[in-house]
């Protein structure tokens, strides 16, 4: 299966004829976007009049950037994103799906760490925001094993690749963004790499996904974003009453199986917002982390 597969699949159509709206994703659909997906299989977007087209980013494309530059009407956007690239002219309608997140580490080099050596950590961007969230992700654990780790000593790059290609291509560690699936490939993994959550640093987390549009938007564009919004949380609700049928339909609409797949979609459905989580924002976000946006880290 390519990404090109899930997204180009037809989707049901409205009644009556009108605006297609395009929601783009960074990268291919996973099943914590299966809200979406149910939502459209099962015709809860064309009874509300929407056409829905679900459209790949290409690589190095962002959420923000199809947003602002009009080639996408809504993004789902991982809310890393947004540290490092406020967007003022942008605004979040709810999370789809809220997750733990934290750190993909490579068990051996947690004990370089823990000697003074450099870690590279890689994540989908590398500014002083999430360069700062990683490091006290990973001083607060250190912490808590009674372990004393400078800052400098934590260096995080911007990478495009899967949290496990990420380690296969050489880095210590990789930003865990979608918890269902790389939190099942990693306990599949075995012990030689480990999962640091971010409360396992003392930090709160983000929402996993956010469902972004313009702010500045039209009456008739709103409504039909609330619609959407009303579409999802009727699906959402569906799917975790029927878990059994939900991962029927995501291994129909992804075209793939095997226990494996089952594990990713029951673990994304149990952090599946119903309803969306209510919108916050960047400054929100940067509050909640004790993050600051100049330093990376707020002073105590």
């Amino acid at each position: 299966m390519t990404a090109a597969d899930v997204l180009t699949r037809p989707t049901n159509r409205p009644l009556e004829s009108t605006p297609t709206i395009k929601i783009g994703f960074e990268r291919a659909p996973s099943p914590d976007c299966l809200a979406l997906v149910a939502a459209d299989a099962w015709s809860l977007f064309a009874e509300r009049n929407l056409a829905i087209s679900l459209v790949l980013l290409p690589l190095p494309r962002t959420g923000i950037a199809a947003l602002t530059e009009g080639d996408c009407e809504l993004a789902l956007i991982e809310p890393l994103q947004l540290l490092d690239q406020p967007a003022a002219d942008l605004e979040t309608l709810g999370g789809v799906v809220c997750v733990t997140g934290g750190l993909m580490m490579r068990e051996d080099r947690l004990r370089a760490l823990t000697e003074g050596d450099t870690l590279r950590i890689a994540a989908p961007v590398a500014g002083a925001g999430v360069t700062g969230l990683c490091r006290r992700i990973l001083q607060g654990w250190a912490a808590r094993q009674g372990l004393a780790i400078a800052g400098e000593t934590i260096q995080v790059v911007a990478v495009t690749l899967s949290g496990e290609d990420c380690l296969a291509a050489g880095y210590d560690g990789a930003w865990w963004p979608q918890s269902g699936a790389e939190g099942v490939a990693t306990r599949i993994a075995g012990s030689s790499v480990r999962l640091i959550a971010a409360e396992d640093g003392g930090v709160r987390m983000l929402p996993g996904l956010e469902l972004v549009a313009r702010r500045a938007r039209t009456a008739e564009e709103s409504g039909r974003h609330e619609a959407v919004i009303a579409a999802i949380d009727a699906a959402a609700s569906r799917l975790l009453q029927e878990p059994d049928r939900a991962v029927d339909l995501w291994l129909q609409y992804a075209r793939t199986s095997g226990p494996d797949a089952e594990q990713v979609v029951r673990a994304s459905l149990a952090r599946m917002c119903s309803p969306l989580d209510p919108p916050s924002g960047p400054l929100a976000w940067t509050a909640r982390l004790g993050l600051n946006r100049r330093r990376g880290l707020r002073r105590p």
